[in-house]
């Protein structure tokens, strides 16, 4: 089998799907906010987003790693309504 290496995230305007995969669990780092009025007060960039956003990022905006959290290898994040799950992710062969 081809190895498969991918952090991804999309939104349909109403949820946000992020997944973090390796089939050789070496993924690419994927990290997303604990506490989104925390993030505000370190940032101009994030003090513009509005709202209980959550956000999904490659590397964290600041060093403050407590304002992050990991999300772990094979694992796909689904945030919506001020609610965000994780959930185990496995690729499906179409």
């Amino acid at each position: 089998d081809p190895a498969l290496q991918m952090t991804v995230a999309v939104s349909d305007g109403k949820h946000l799907y992020a997944v973090r995969y390796s089939s050789h669990q070496q993924s690419r780092s994927l990290f997303r906010s604990r506490d989104m009025d925390a993030l505000r007060e370190l940032s101009p960039v994030v003090h513009e987003i509005q709202g209980e956003a959550v956000a999904i990022v490659s590397e964290p905006l600041t060093a403050l790693t407590d304002h992050w959290k990991v999300i772990p290898d094979a694992t796909a994040v689904v945030a919506w309504d001020h609610t965000v799950e994780e959930r185990a992710f496995t690729p499906q062969a179409p």
